[in-house]
């Protein structure tokens, strides 16, 4: 849905209130949001998906994590031994993002979608629900493969972050996660990334 220039300003805005909140709950939480955002950013210019096209995607990977709202920071920041219900309540983040999102009743009904998918996996191993294919919105693919990508490259308290080589050779053992266009698509982009490809940095 394309938004007019004042309309997605308002959505920003919006968007960076609910970001503080993020960042009030869970600081490493935002850290990882912005990772994600850029890489989602540089990947959509590679796309040649730009301008009002791009817009919903950019809200959607800004918010994507913002469900975490609704799960105890101690669960989010717990070192180690997550059991199998907390596993849960994490999971569950993606859900109440799209709630948080839609409640706000500014944003388009896809931005909150893409949100609630960002967790799907090609292959319909992916979670709230299980999801397949082209079920799953191309946006939230897209977003899925960034945050994967930039979450393997982030130091954290369950993990030493991967360098750039070692973060592409992690999304290739996952490849039955992403869509084989987007999954391919990806794998040019970040080949300029380390300079050993036809794309470069964005």
């Amino acid at each position: 849905m394309p938004l007019d220039a004042a309309t997605y300003k308002g959505l920003l805005e919006e968007t960076h209130k609910l970001l503080e909140k993020l960042d009030a709950h869970d600081h490493p939480g935002l850290l990882h949001t912005q990772d994600v955002a850029k890489v989602v950013r540089g990947f959509l210019v590679h796309l040649g998906v730009t301008g009002e096209a791009a817009q919903p995607i950019i809200l959607a990977a800004l918010l994507h994590d913002i469900g975490k709202l609704r799960v105890a920071s101690d669960i989010l920041q717990k070192p180690h031994g997550i059991d199998p219900i907390e596993q849960i309540l994490i999971q569950v983040h993606s859900a109440h993002g799209e709630s948080i999102v839609r409640e706000t009743g500014l944003f388009p009904p896809e931005v909150a979608k893409m949100i609630g998918q960002h967790h799907e996996h090609f292959d319909g191993s992916g979670y709230p629900g299980n999801l397949k294919g082209e079920t799953i919105l191309y946006g939230a693919r897209i977003i899925g493969i960034c945050d994967t990508f930039a979450m393997a490259q982030e130091d954290r308290v369950t993990q030493k972050g991967r360098t750039l080589t070692e973060a592409i050779d992690y999304l290739k053992t996952r490849q039955q996660w992403f869509d084989p266009a987007v999954f391919s698509a990806f794998m040019a982009y970040a080949a300029g990334l380390t300079g050993s490809g036809p794309a470069t940095a964005r």
